[in-house]
Protein backbone atom coordinates (compact mmCIF):
# COMPACT_ATOMS: atom_id res chain seq x y z
CA UNK A 1 0.00 0.00 0.00
CA UNK A 2 2.96 2.29 0.43
CA UNK A 3 3.82 1.74 -2.72
CA UNK A 4 0.94 2.48 -4.82
CA UNK A 5 1.07 6.07 -6.54
CA UNK A 6 -2.71 6.51 -6.87
CA UNK A 7 -4.31 8.70 -3.94
CA UNK A 8 -7.24 6.75 -2.31
CA UNK A 9 -10.35 7.82 -1.43
CA UNK A 10 -10.40 8.19 2.46
CA UNK A 11 -13.91 6.04 3.01
CA UNK A 12 -13.61 3.97 0.06
CA UNK A 13 -10.36 2.75 -0.16
CA UNK A 14 -10.35 3.33 -3.77
CA UNK A 15 -8.83 5.91 -6.25
CA UNK A 16 -11.11 8.56 -7.05
CA UNK A 17 -13.37 9.06 -10.01
CA UNK A 18 -12.55 11.61 -12.45
CA UNK A 19 -14.16 14.64 -12.99
CA UNK A 20 -16.55 14.60 -14.96
CA UNK A 21 -16.55 16.53 -18.17
CA UNK A 22 -17.24 19.51 -17.87
CA UNK A 23 -16.93 20.12 -14.68
CA UNK A 24 -15.22 23.15 -13.00
CA UNK A 25 -12.03 22.53 -13.96
CA UNK A 26 -13.17 23.07 -17.53
CA UNK A 27 -15.85 25.66 -17.26
CA UNK A 28 -13.06 28.55 -18.59
CA UNK A 29 -12.38 26.15 -21.85
CA UNK A 30 -16.28 24.74 -22.16
CA UNK A 31 -17.54 28.49 -21.94
CA UNK A 32 -15.08 29.92 -25.12
CA UNK A 33 -15.89 26.81 -26.98
CA UNK A 34 -19.34 27.81 -26.46
CA UNK A 35 -19.04 31.23 -27.47
CA UNK A 36 -17.13 30.70 -30.38
CA UNK A 37 -19.53 28.16 -31.96
CA UNK A 38 -22.56 30.47 -31.15
CA UNK A 39 -20.75 33.45 -32.83
CA UNK A 40 -19.78 31.40 -35.85
CA UNK A 41 -22.98 31.16 -37.06
CA UNK A 42 -23.57 33.02 -40.35
CA UNK A 43 -27.15 32.11 -41.15
CA UNK A 44 -27.80 32.17 -44.85
CA UNK A 45 -25.34 32.22 -47.01
CA UNK A 46 -24.61 35.14 -49.05
CA UNK A 47 -27.22 35.84 -52.14
CA UNK A 48 -26.51 32.87 -54.81
CA UNK A 49 -26.78 35.94 -57.27
CA UNK A 50 -24.03 37.73 -56.08
CA UNK A 51 -21.57 34.36 -55.14
CA UNK A 52 -22.27 32.93 -58.54
CA UNK A 53 -21.06 35.78 -60.16
CA UNK A 54 -17.76 34.88 -62.14
CA UNK A 55 -14.98 37.17 -61.35
CA UNK A 56 -14.82 39.51 -64.63
CA UNK A 57 -18.69 40.30 -63.52
CA UNK A 58 -17.39 40.51 -60.12
CA UNK A 59 -15.08 43.08 -60.86
CA UNK A 60 -17.07 45.38 -63.31
CA UNK A 61 -19.43 45.44 -60.11
CA UNK A 62 -16.65 46.54 -57.96
CA UNK A 63 -16.24 49.04 -60.50
CA UNK A 64 -19.32 50.58 -60.91
CA UNK A 65 -19.96 50.54 -57.04
CA UNK A 66 -16.67 52.51 -56.13
CA UNK A 67 -17.85 55.17 -59.59
CA UNK A 68 -20.74 55.51 -57.54
CA UNK A 69 -18.97 55.98 -54.52
CA UNK A 70 -16.28 58.37 -55.48
CA UNK A 71 -19.37 60.79 -57.38
CA UNK A 72 -21.07 60.85 -53.48
CA UNK A 73 -18.09 61.45 -52.18
CA UNK A 74 -16.99 64.80 -54.37
CA UNK A 75 -20.78 65.95 -54.96
CA UNK A 76 -23.10 64.45 -52.12
CA UNK A 77 -21.14 65.05 -48.78
CA UNK A 78 -19.65 68.61 -49.00
CA UNK A 79 -23.67 69.65 -49.98
CA UNK A 80 -24.55 67.51 -46.93
CA UNK A 81 -22.22 69.62 -45.10
CA UNK A 82 -22.39 72.66 -46.14
CA UNK A 83 -23.44 74.56 -43.01
CA UNK A 84 -20.39 73.17 -41.25
CA UNK A 85 -18.55 76.47 -39.94
CA UNK A 86 -15.62 76.94 -42.66
CA UNK A 87 -12.47 76.62 -41.23
CA UNK A 88 -9.33 79.53 -42.26
CA UNK A 89 -7.05 78.81 -44.43
CA UNK A 90 -3.63 78.69 -42.43
CA UNK A 91 -1.35 78.59 -45.50
CA UNK A 92 -1.16 78.53 -49.30
CA UNK A 93 -3.38 76.52 -51.04
CA UNK A 94 -2.69 73.66 -54.47
CA UNK A 95 -4.49 75.98 -56.19
CA UNK A 96 -4.13 73.87 -59.33
CA UNK A 97 -2.82 69.77 -60.22
CA UNK A 98 0.25 69.03 -62.11
CA UNK A 99 0.18 65.93 -64.47
CA UNK A 100 1.50 64.06 -61.52
CA UNK A 101 -1.06 64.62 -59.38
CA UNK A 102 -3.46 63.74 -61.94
CA UNK A 103 -1.55 60.43 -62.47
CA UNK A 104 -1.89 59.47 -58.63
CA UNK A 105 -5.30 60.22 -58.61
CA UNK A 106 -6.23 58.00 -61.60
CA UNK A 107 -4.00 55.28 -60.46
CA UNK A 108 -5.43 55.43 -57.01
CA UNK A 109 -9.09 55.14 -58.26
CA UNK A 110 -8.02 51.91 -60.33
CA UNK A 111 -6.22 50.70 -57.06
CA UNK A 112 -10.36 51.41 -55.21
CA UNK A 113 -11.42 49.55 -58.02
CA UNK A 114 -9.22 45.92 -56.79
CA UNK A 115 -9.46 46.45 -53.11
CA UNK A 116 -12.98 46.35 -53.20
CA UNK A 117 -12.98 43.74 -55.54
CA UNK A 118 -10.61 41.85 -52.83
CA UNK A 119 -12.89 42.60 -50.11
CA UNK A 120 -15.93 41.34 -51.86
CA UNK A 121 -14.04 38.56 -52.45
CA UNK A 122 -13.27 37.94 -48.93
CA UNK A 123 -16.54 38.79 -47.38
CA UNK A 124 -18.38 36.02 -49.79
CA UNK A 125 -16.36 32.88 -48.05
CA UNK A 126 -15.13 34.25 -45.13
CA UNK A 127 -16.76 32.26 -41.99
CA UNK A 128 -17.38 35.24 -39.33
CA UNK A 129 -19.00 38.02 -41.61
CA UNK A 130 -22.34 37.75 -41.42
CA UNK A 131 -25.11 37.84 -44.37
CA UNK A 132 -28.04 37.05 -42.88
CA UNK A 133 -30.22 40.00 -41.90
CA UNK A 134 -31.96 37.95 -39.35
CA UNK A 135 -28.54 37.65 -37.39
CA UNK A 136 -28.26 41.75 -37.09
CA UNK A 137 -27.12 42.37 -33.25
CA UNK A 138 -25.62 45.32 -31.49
CA UNK A 139 -22.55 43.31 -31.21
CA UNK A 140 -22.15 42.14 -35.05
CA UNK A 141 -22.83 46.22 -36.31
CA UNK A 142 -22.35 48.80 -33.65
CA UNK A 143 -19.62 46.96 -31.66
CA UNK A 144 -17.80 45.57 -34.70
CA UNK A 145 -18.08 49.10 -36.11
CA UNK A 146 -16.73 50.56 -33.60
CA UNK A 147 -13.53 48.02 -33.31
CA UNK A 148 -12.63 48.12 -37.45
CA UNK A 149 -12.59 52.07 -36.86
CA UNK A 150 -9.82 51.36 -33.79
CA UNK A 151 -8.19 48.77 -35.41
CA UNK A 152 -8.00 50.85 -38.63
CA UNK A 153 -6.54 53.86 -37.11
CA UNK A 154 -3.84 51.86 -35.13
CA UNK A 155 -2.46 50.73 -38.32
CA UNK A 156 -2.93 53.77 -40.04
CA UNK A 157 -1.26 55.82 -37.45
CA UNK A 158 2.13 53.58 -37.00
CA UNK A 159 2.17 53.60 -41.22
CA UNK A 160 1.47 57.37 -41.62
CA UNK A 161 4.33 58.33 -38.85
CA UNK A 162 6.55 55.76 -40.62
CA UNK A 163 6.11 57.78 -43.96
CA UNK A 164 7.10 61.03 -41.69
CA UNK A 165 10.63 59.13 -41.33
CA UNK A 166 13.17 61.68 -42.81
CA UNK A 167 14.52 58.77 -45.13
CA UNK A 168 11.61 58.16 -46.70
CA UNK A 169 9.45 61.13 -46.34
CA UNK A 170 10.51 62.66 -49.73
CA UNK A 171 10.12 59.42 -51.82
CA UNK A 172 6.12 59.02 -51.07
CA UNK A 173 4.74 60.75 -48.35
CA UNK A 174 5.73 64.28 -49.76
CA UNK A 175 3.56 64.60 -52.45
CA UNK A 176 0.18 64.49 -50.74
CA UNK A 177 1.87 67.58 -48.25
CA UNK A 178 2.43 69.82 -51.08
CA UNK A 179 -1.19 70.44 -50.20
CA UNK A 180 -0.85 72.37 -46.76
CA UNK A 181 -4.75 73.86 -47.06
CA UNK A 182 -7.20 71.24 -48.42
CA UNK A 183 -9.76 71.90 -50.24
CA UNK A 184 -10.83 69.55 -52.83
CA UNK A 185 -12.28 66.81 -50.34
CA UNK A 186 -12.02 63.19 -52.00
CA UNK A 187 -9.62 65.11 -54.75
CA UNK A 188 -7.10 65.91 -52.07
CA UNK A 189 -7.73 62.66 -49.64
CA UNK A 190 -6.89 60.29 -52.89
CA UNK A 191 -4.40 62.82 -54.66
CA UNK A 192 -1.24 60.82 -52.64
CA UNK A 193 1.88 58.23 -53.98
CA UNK A 194 0.01 54.90 -54.85
CA UNK A 195 2.50 53.20 -52.37
CA UNK A 196 0.55 54.71 -49.83
CA UNK A 197 -2.67 54.55 -51.20
CA UNK A 198 -2.17 51.29 -51.38
CA UNK A 199 -0.96 50.49 -47.95
CA UNK A 200 -4.05 52.67 -46.43
CA UNK A 201 -6.69 51.26 -48.38
CA UNK A 202 -5.81 47.47 -48.32
CA UNK A 203 -5.42 48.17 -44.13
CA UNK A 204 -9.82 48.40 -44.46
CA UNK A 205 -9.25 44.52 -45.75
CA UNK A 206 -6.80 44.02 -43.04
CA UNK A 207 -8.63 45.65 -40.31
CA UNK A 208 -11.61 43.40 -41.11
CA UNK A 209 -10.10 40.45 -41.10
CA UNK A 210 -8.78 40.79 -37.89
CA UNK A 211 -11.84 42.49 -36.01
CA UNK A 212 -13.89 39.14 -37.50
CA UNK A 213 -11.69 36.20 -36.67
CA UNK A 214 -10.33 38.17 -33.20
CA UNK A 215 -13.28 40.20 -31.62
CA UNK A 216 -16.33 39.31 -33.06
CA UNK A 217 -18.51 38.16 -35.89
CA UNK A 218 -18.78 41.64 -38.30
CA UNK A 219 -21.92 41.66 -40.46
CA UNK A 220 -21.77 42.23 -44.09
CA UNK A 221 -23.34 45.77 -43.60
CA UNK A 222 -21.09 47.08 -40.78
CA UNK A 223 -18.44 46.19 -43.51
CA UNK A 224 -20.46 48.19 -45.79
CA UNK A 225 -20.85 51.10 -43.35
CA UNK A 226 -17.36 50.86 -42.60
CA UNK A 227 -16.36 51.38 -45.82
CA UNK A 228 -18.42 54.24 -46.73
CA UNK A 229 -18.14 55.99 -43.76
CA UNK A 230 -14.49 55.86 -44.15
CA UNK A 231 -14.55 57.11 -47.24
CA UNK A 232 -16.75 59.96 -46.14
CA UNK A 233 -14.45 60.87 -43.40
CA UNK A 234 -11.54 61.13 -45.38
CA UNK A 235 -13.30 63.83 -47.88
CA UNK A 236 -14.44 65.76 -45.14
CA UNK A 237 -11.15 65.70 -43.70
CA UNK A 238 -9.85 67.75 -47.18
CA UNK A 239 -12.10 70.01 -47.27
CA UNK A 240 -12.59 73.28 -45.09
CA UNK A 241 -15.97 72.17 -43.56
CA UNK A 242 -15.29 71.73 -39.34
CA UNK A 243 -17.04 68.78 -39.32
CA UNK A 244 -17.31 67.87 -35.72
CA UNK A 245 -18.45 64.87 -34.03
CA UNK A 246 -18.16 64.51 -29.96
CA UNK A 247 -20.45 63.15 -27.22
CA UNK A 248 -21.93 65.51 -24.59
CA UNK A 249 -20.28 63.97 -21.75
CA UNK A 250 -16.74 63.65 -23.47
CA UNK A 251 -16.83 67.03 -25.70
CA UNK A 252 -13.38 67.63 -25.53
CA UNK A 253 -12.16 64.89 -26.72
CA UNK A 254 -14.16 64.60 -30.01
CA UNK A 255 -14.74 61.10 -31.76
CA UNK A 256 -13.88 62.63 -35.38
CA UNK A 257 -12.86 66.11 -36.11
CA UNK A 258 -11.70 67.68 -39.09
CA UNK A 259 -9.86 70.25 -37.60
CA UNK A 260 -7.48 67.22 -36.54
CA UNK A 261 -6.37 66.08 -39.78
CA UNK A 262 -6.33 69.86 -41.07
CA UNK A 263 -4.03 70.80 -38.31
CA UNK A 264 -1.73 67.76 -39.48
CA UNK A 265 -1.23 69.50 -42.80
CA UNK A 266 -0.11 72.51 -41.13
CA UNK A 267 1.77 70.77 -38.31
CA UNK A 268 2.98 67.38 -39.97
CA UNK A 269 4.52 66.04 -37.11
CA UNK A 270 1.04 65.27 -35.57
CA UNK A 271 -2.34 63.85 -35.96
CA UNK A 272 -1.18 60.94 -37.59
CA UNK A 273 -4.71 59.19 -37.12
CA UNK A 274 -7.64 59.27 -39.95
CA UNK A 275 -10.59 58.55 -38.61
CA UNK A 276 -10.38 59.48 -35.06
CA UNK A 277 -7.07 61.02 -32.46
CA UNK A 278 -7.07 57.73 -29.99
CA UNK A 279 -3.66 56.88 -30.93
CA UNK A 280 -2.55 59.67 -31.21
CA UNK A 281 -3.37 60.85 -27.61
CA UNK A 282 -1.81 57.39 -26.72
CA UNK A 283 1.17 57.86 -28.60
CA UNK A 284 1.32 61.72 -27.74
CA UNK A 285 1.44 63.42 -31.14
CA UNK A 286 -1.76 64.82 -30.66
CA UNK A 287 -2.06 68.62 -31.60
CA UNK A 288 -5.31 70.70 -31.05
CA UNK A 289 -6.81 72.93 -33.72
CA UNK A 290 -5.94 76.15 -31.78
CA UNK A 291 -2.84 75.03 -30.53
CA UNK A 292 -1.59 74.67 -34.22
CA UNK A 293 -3.60 77.98 -35.30
CA UNK A 294 -1.48 79.91 -32.41
CA UNK A 295 1.39 78.49 -34.36
CA UNK A 296 0.87 79.33 -37.75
Amino acid sequence: RDNMTTRQHPRTNQAPPPPPPGGIANLPLSLFSFVMAATSLRGAPPPAALAGLSAPARFCLCVGLVQLGFFFYKEVVPRAFARAPSLRARGKPLDSFSTADWLCISLNKGLTWVMVYHTLSYLLVAERVVWDLTHISLTNTLGALLALFVVYDFFYSLLHRALHVRGIYGYIHKHHHRQVVPTRGSLDAINVHPVEYLLGEYNHLLSIFLVSNLVCPVHVLTCLAFLVLGGTAAALNHTRLGVRLRLPFAAKWPIFDVRAHDTHHCIPNSNYGQYTMLWDWVMGTYKAYEEASKAS
